[in-house]
């Protein structure tokens, strides 16, 4: 749910130029979304699960915690394309090379 904010406040330092904060709040998210990279069950999880395949893609509720819901995903994808919107539409937002991150 932060991430959803961060990206709605991406959309608003977007709307009104100022770049500043654009560019924290853009550093902030993909932080945020490189933890969140450690909390998705990818394959290098498999020796963890009984069944890999089933869990494949879920989002745990923390790093010691691996309950998964589909509310954590759902927040999580709202957030990346909430942010992918903003990074396409804001012709300064690539000042560091492409995009971050890719559907």
């Amino acid at each position: 749910m932060y991430l959803e904010g961060l990206a709605a406040a991406l959309s608003v330092a977007a709307q009104t130029a100022d770049r500043r904060r654009y560019e924290s709040y853009r550093r902030s998210f993909t932080d945020g979304f490189f933890f969140l990279d450690r909390l998705i069950i990818q394959d290098r999880d498999r020796w963890l699960l009984p069944n890999h395949a089933f869990a494949l893609g879920g989002l745990r509720q923390s790093l010691y915690y691996s309950e998964i819901r589909t509310d954590f995903v759902q927040h999580s994808l709202s957030a990346l394309l909430e942010f992918q919107a903003h990074e396409a539409a804001t012709p300064w937002s690539r000042i560091d090379g492409p995009a971050l991150f890719t559907l």
